[in-house]
């Protein structure tokens, strides 16, 4: 299939520049993805090796050698991938393929795994144990990382099995990514504030911080069943009740807006720059574009339910201008009727 694809580009292309249409047309769509992942790997694996010269322990030492691992196995699949994107004759072993699909996989479940190490505060990799960032390069490149494998695997199952993940999410329901997305903030924030929790609020500790930090908890928890919850209906029903959105939205949005200013201030378990910063303004964010969106459908159908009751009193109006104009001709014809009758009959003017 892909060669027919190749033809019919060469076929098209009859200005003498057939050999660069083929080169174009080998290359993935992914190719850039591809190199930018191959700096994300060399960024990261550089930034372990620098990073683990200030082991403390041997989970930190153990939790440096993964790191360094995943991101070493990454430079290497990727610098092989890249070198068959440069050839027309090799891509086509690589483009498009179950090789490419298997190789997007395996390094999904790579760097997840290296997020969650690198980030995590009681592991001690890219942040203290506040959970803020100490070594900027490998976290956010870690990050990064991640997200440019999410990008690859949805370029590849768009252009391998026609699966629009976007435009799906879209079609399926109003709103159905927005709400995915905060699932997949709550989700990371609930992980956050409950491990600084563990480790630095027992029981009996009645501490500011920690009321704050048991406040992003119960956000967390409270935001990833409301999402799931809506996220379910949407996918059984296709469109959830409104009512029920709406009033999610307006609890979320409200939460949300109390816990970004007690969890991220400064005697808050957010006030460092990490995992549980950004999530929780990631979060607030996404729960202010729903409700952005749901009071547009909401503002949209009011002005419709107008227009259509318009319509109506005018379609009214035009119905009793009818029947009052034929009413006054019926009782005109009626009126010339009796005057032909009665001048039949003799009773007319002589």
């Amino acid at each position: 299939m892909y060669g027919e694809e190749e033809s019919q580009q060469l076929k098209y292309n009859g200005d003498g520049d057939e050999e660069d249409s083929y080169i174009e047309e080998s290359r993935s769509p992914r190719f850039v993805h591809w190199f930018a992942f191959l700096l994300f790997s060399l960024i990261t694996m550089g930034s372990s090796i620098e990073a683990a010269d200030h082991d403390d322990g041997a989970l930190s030492r153990a939790n440096h050698r993964w790191a360094i691992a995943c991101a070493a196995t990454s430079l290497v699949i990727t610098i092989f991938i890249v070198l068959l994107h440069m050839s027309p004759i090799t891509s086509i072993f690589v483009v498009n393929t179950r090789l490419e699909g298997t190789a997007i996989l395996i390094l999904i479940g790579f760097w997840a795994a290296s997020a969650t190490v690198v980030s995590n505060a009681q592991d001690g990799l890219a942040v203290n144990d506040a959970g803020a960032v100490v070594y900027g390069n490998l976290y956010y490149f870690t990050w990064g990382g991640f997200v440019c494998s999410l990008t690859l695997f949805v370029s590849y199952l768009r252009s391998v099995y026609h699966i629009d993940v976007r435009e799906e999410l879209k079609a399926r329901s109003a709103r159905l990514n927005y709400w995915t997305s905060l699932m997949v903030f709550c989700m990371v924030m609930m992980g956050s504030s409950a491990s600084i929790y563990d480790q630095y609020c027992g029981e009996g500790n009645g501490s500011s911080f920690c009321a704050r930090t048991t406040l992003a908890v119960i956000i967390g928890v409270m935001g990833s069943i409301l999402s799931l919850i809506i996220i379910g209906v949407k996918i059984g029903t296709a469109v959830a009740p409104f009512w029920l959105e709406a009033g999610f939205s307006v609890l979320l949005f409200f939460s949300f807006s109390f816990g970004v200013a007690f969890i991220t201030s400064e005697k808050g378990p957010g006030a460092p720059l990490g995992n549980l910063y950004y999530s929780t303004w990631a979060a607030f964010a996404s729960t202010f574009l729903i409700g952005s969106s749901v009071f547009e459908d909401y503002d949209t159908a009011k002005k419709k339910r107008r227009e259509e009751e318009a319509m109506e009193g005018e379609c009214d109006m035009a119905h009793l201008d009818y029947v009052e104009e034929y009413s006054h001709e019926e009782l005109d014809s009626l009126d010339d009727m009796d005057l032909s009758r009665n001048e039949n009959e003799g009773f007319g003017p002589n």
